[in-house]
């Protein structure tokens, strides 16, 4: 027993020095849900269909999958694929946005950690706020901010709101 004891010591040790720390999710400033749809590229309501790689990690962590997501609706934005591929992973549970209408933070599921939610709903709705890189679609642009909410259906409040700052800003899909 000692001996294990002492083996595991050296081992323990080099875990630490090679560990990867963790960085606590970092924002400059609050968050504006008014800059938030004005700066994505793209906007539309998509629902995840299963994944395209199946992730090696748990939520949180590394190892995300990639989720195969169906568009269902361009709000903002040319030339959208019907289907989007983000990282992520999909779960049973619902993570709805707990804030009032506009949004001024993610939903629960991406208030540690990341700064970001990584989980999607099997057969949600989501609004999904989109940048565009390299041809990758990606809602990791905007710390804290509502980029990926959960949808109550295709009429839900952010939903409406988000829509009406597009028509107002004379941005729409094409």
């Amino acid at each position: 027993m000692e001996m294990r004891r002492r083996a595991s010591v050296p081992l323990a040790i080099a875990a630490l020095l090679t560990a990867v720390p963790a960085l606590p999710c970092k924002r400059v400033g609050p968050v504006d849900p008014k800059e938030t749809v004005r700066s994505a590229e793209v906007i539309v309501v998509a629902s995840p269909r299963g994944y395209v790689r199946e992730p090696t990690g748990e939520p949180d962590g590394p190892g995300a999958g990639l989720v195969d997501f169906e568009v269902i609706e361009i709000i903002e934005g040319s030339s959208v694929p019907r289907r989007i591929t983000l990282s992520g992973f999909l779960t049973a549970k619902d993570d709805f946005n707990d804030r009032e209408v506009p949004y001024d933070l993610v939903r629960p599921g991406g208030r540690g950690g990341s700064c970001f939610a990584t989980t999607y709903g099997k057969n949600g709705l989501f609004l999904l706020l989109l940048q565009v890189r390299d041809g990758d679609y990606r809602v990791e642009s905007d710390p804290l901010a509502p980029v990926n909410e959960q949808l109550h259906g295709k009429d839900d409040p952010w939903a409406e709101w988000v829509r009406a700052q597009v028509r107002g800003s004379g941005r729409a899909a094409s």
